[in-house]
């Protein structure tokens, strides 16, 4: 599969120094922004600034989400890939990479993490794929339509699901190929789930997701 990442060196910074964010947990921002199957690589804060804009220009704002599970980070994946289609999921409306190795540096992000995707307004899917080297390893799907009462949609990504591939209309969820489940399934939920990580990266610095991309 196609993999638009960001050069490790030329990736979105954060803005601010690491004590103006908390430690756990806070929303990280999206390094790569794509709407139409355009990519947009905002590799300079100015550009973050522009794709801060580009996720709150609807009324109601982003769609909080969260990313967890027992990934180690970089053994199991280096990067995730969180998208937004259609009801048919012939269209991609949002698509952005977070990668979690800084390079030279080796400084690992792990799960779980916060971030926002714009604000779903019509039946949609989310997609999420880890990667790792470029290549997908594993892949969620999931089910979501506006929902004024939900405070965040959470995806619980794990081992058992690393190579497994499912049919259309399926996702994988505790190692089987199932129905993909509506956004809100207890399957998918972040309940029972720590920071992971294997810290295997020389030399480098794991964080829990909480300085966000760097």
């Amino acid at each position: 599969m196609s993999d638009d990442r960001a050069a490790p060196n030329g990736g979105a910074r954060r803005s601010g120094s690491p004590t103006d964010l908390p430690r756990s947990p806070t929303a990280v921002r999206l390094a790569i922004v794509t709407f139409g199957g355009t990519s947009r690589a905002t590799a300079r804060l100015a550009l973050v600034g522009l794709a801060f804009g580009l996720l709150a220009c609807g009324a109601d704002g982003g769609e909080p989400l969260r990313l967890c599970g027992d990934l180690a980070v970089p053994s199991d994946v280096d990067a995730l890939r969180v998208s937004v289609l259609d009801e048919t999921q012939a269209s991609e409306h949002f698509s952005a990479v977070i990668e979690l190795l800084e390079c030279p540096a080796e400084r690992l992000t792990q799960l779980p993490l916060d971030f926002e995707v714009p604000k779903i307004t019509a039946n949609s899917w989310l997609r999420v794929q880890g990667l790792a080297g470029g290549a997908e390893v594993l892949r969620v799907e999931l089910r979501a339509g506006p929902d004024p009462d939900r405070a965040r949609i959470a995806v619980a990504l794990t081992r058992q699901c690393l190579g497994r591939a499912c049919p259309v209309g399926q996702t994988c969820l505790d190692g089987a190929c199932v129905i993909a489940p509506e956004a809100g399934d207890a399957r998918l939920s972040c309940d029972g789930f720590a920071a992971s990580g294997d810290g295997d990266a020389s030399d480098g610095d794991a964080s829990d997701g909480s300085e966000g991309l760097r």
